[in-house]
This record gives C-alpha cells, sequence and structure tokens, in this order.
C-alpha cells in the first residue's frame, strides 16, 4: 500500500500541468474542439480579454492573467476559424511539450513553405490527418514558441 501511494504522489505532479500533444491539435476544426482541448488540458480563460470573436486562454496564469506558462488563443476573421499555442520557452514544464508537438509536426508532416519576415520566420507544414482549415505553422520570437493554422 505504501508503494501504491508514493507511486500517485509521483505522478500527480505531471498531470497537473497542460499536456497539449500534436495529436490534440490535428484534432481542431472548431471552436468546440478548441474549448474542450483548454477545458480538459487545464487552461483558465481569461472572460476579460474573450468574446465571440476571440478567446484567449491560459495555463498557469498569473493573478493579473498578464504572464502564463502557455497561452491558448481562438478567433474568427473573414469565416475563418484559427488557433494558436504560445509555449513559454524559458517554462521547464511547457518548453518539452512545445518541443515534442515541433518534433511531431517534422516527423509526420511535409514542409508546405516557408515565409520570411521582418522579426522571425514561420514554417508551415502540410499534415496528413489534421482536421482544422489551412496549414499549420511554427515559430520562435521573443522567447515563445507558436504553433497555429493559416488558410492559404
Amino acid at each position: 500500500m505504501k508503494h501504491l501511494l508514493f507511486f500517485c504522489l509521483l505522478i500527480l505532479p505531471f498531470s497537473g500541468h497542460s499536456q497539449v500533444t500534436f495529436s490534440d491539435l490535428k484534432k481542431l476544426d472548431s471552436k468546440e474542439d478548441f474549448l474542450r482541448l483548454c477545458i480538459e488540458e487545464g487552461f483558465a480563460k481569461n472572460g476579460d480579454r474573450s468574446d465571440s470573436v476571440f478567446t484567449l486562454y491560459a495555463s498557469l496564469p498569473d493573478e493579473e492573467f498578464v504572464g502564463a506558462s502557455a497561452w491558448a488563443y481562438y478567433w474568427v476573421y473573414d469565416w475563418i476559424e484559427y488557433f494558436k499555442f504560445q509555449f513559454t520557452m524559458k517554462n521547464d514544464k511547457q518548453y518539452p511539450i512545445y518541443k515534442r508537438i515541433i518534433n511531431d509536426i517534422k516527423t509526420s508532416c511535409s514542409i508546405y513553405t516557408i515565409e520570411e519576415g521582418k522579426d522571425y520566420d514561420v514554417i508551415y507544414y502540410s499534415c496528413p490527418g489534421s482536421l482544422y482549415s489551412g496549414k499549420i505553422g511554427i515559430y520562435v520570437h521573443d522567447g515563445s514558441g507558436y504553433v497555429f493554422n493559416k488558410d492559404f
């Protein structure tokens, strides 16, 4: 019994933070799917910054909802639904999740195009089995890693 209790105590800290996976992201094709993923992974909704067009969730946000270990954005623009997940690279829990998602993208998807920008470059991938509209993009900027979809 002591061993079982010790095992449970070891597992709890690892299950308390978000574990968004690439498989989860591939299933996003509606606002309901986005909300389900955020709620199931323990992200908190920022009601002050959310409406029918834009929704903001955070993993482990501070009291003012200014800082968090990860962010999840959803918005509708010209009738197209977009999602974006932002992982703080300095966060010891979120960086490995971001790296795992990127590795999964690189091994299961093919490069669609690379877009050069002023402050950062974006790689877009075509991913078989993805339900979301468009391609998936990845980039790093200002200490965060981003994964999002874009319609082409």
